[in-house]
């Protein structure tokens, strides 16, 4: 079957992201496709970044690996990790920082 996650809430920099220095930013938000996603961490360390749909299926793996400290950009051009461009709608990135933050934000894609 296809993985699935429950997300409770997009967090942004809300109090959990303020409290270990992790951030997560899109732009631009809406997107008609491309969109870059910036993510900053005070230390060095492993990091996963990957788009959810509404549903709580991951529909694409953006990162994952060694994260240096400070920002980090990913540019995501609307695709799952099949190569298609995934339907017009509302997603969610969710970064898990090296201190195992996990950071989610809302993205609308629309096409």
């Amino acid at each position: 079957g296809v993985p699935r996650v429950r997300l409770q809430r997009a967090l942004g920099r809300g109090a959990g992201a303020a409290a270990t220095g992790a951030a997560l930013t899109i732009h631009p938000n809406p997107s008609r496709g491309v969109c870059e996603i910036a993510c900053w961490a005070p230390a060095e360390g492993n990091h996963d970044v990957a788009v959810y749909d509404i549903e709580g299926r991951r529909v694409a793996s953006l990162a994952a690996g060694r994260l240096a400290a400070g920002r980090s950009t990913i540019e995501w051009r609307g695709s799952g990790d099949d190569g298609r461009h995934v339907p017009a709608g509302v997603y969610f990135v969710s970064w898990t920082s090296p201190m195992g933050r996990v950071v989610t934000q809302k993205l609308i894609l629309a096409r």
